[in-house]
């Protein structure tokens, strides 16, 4: 009841279709085998299963790019989508008010720098201004433009995912 609370009908669309793929890609099921690999891993060896939880946390933070791309689809608008993610995050209706999202994204240069940016690494979600920026760049997609109704041209997934990966990756 929260999300129907915070969320209009279009910010629901991108939601729930991000939500849907983590169901259709089996992401759960994923992760619920290698976690069980991992605790097997760990009663051996608790320091073995170290770099399996740095794989895991991997997998996580890819996933949810590639379910922010499925709900980005489903909204068919890349400011919902932005302001859904900003949404979740905040989980509050009146911090969202006094939200820049703007000003939030260009947060994304600055965490570039410094040691904060190893915290992700041990994260399962890329940080938020990483998101919105993967969103801006499949949004110059091929695929998305055709989906949208924007007309032809844009970037090849290949190149989108170029980019995606220079956008998300941790460390490097």
């Amino acid at each position: 009841s929260g999300l129907l609370d915070l969320y209009t009908d279009d910010e629901l669309r991108f939601v729930l279709g991000h939500e849907c793929t983590h169901i259709r890609e089996a992401h759960v099921v994923t992760l619920t085998t290698i976690k069980f690999g991992e605790s097997l891993l760990s009663a051996i060896s608790p320091k073995a299963s170290y770099p399996v939880n740095l794989l895991t946390q991997g997998f996580q933070r890819h996933a949810e790019i590639t379910c922010d791309r499925a709900g980005l689809l489903c909204s068919k608008d890349l400011g919902v989508s932005k302001r859904a993610l900003a949404k979740l995050a905040l989980g509050s209706t009146k911090l969202y008010e006094e939200f820049d999202i703007e000003a939030f994204a260009d947060q994304y240069e600055e965490g570039k720098q410094g040691f904060g940016k190893l915290t992700e690494i041990t994260a399962s979600h890329p940080w938020l201004s990483k998101r919105m920026k993967a969103l801006d760049a499949f949004a110059e997609s091929e695929i998305y433009r055709k989906h949208a109704g924007l007309g032809a041209g844009g970037l090849s997934m290949e190149q989108v995912d170029e980019k995606v990966h220079e956008i998300i990756k941790v460390v490097g």
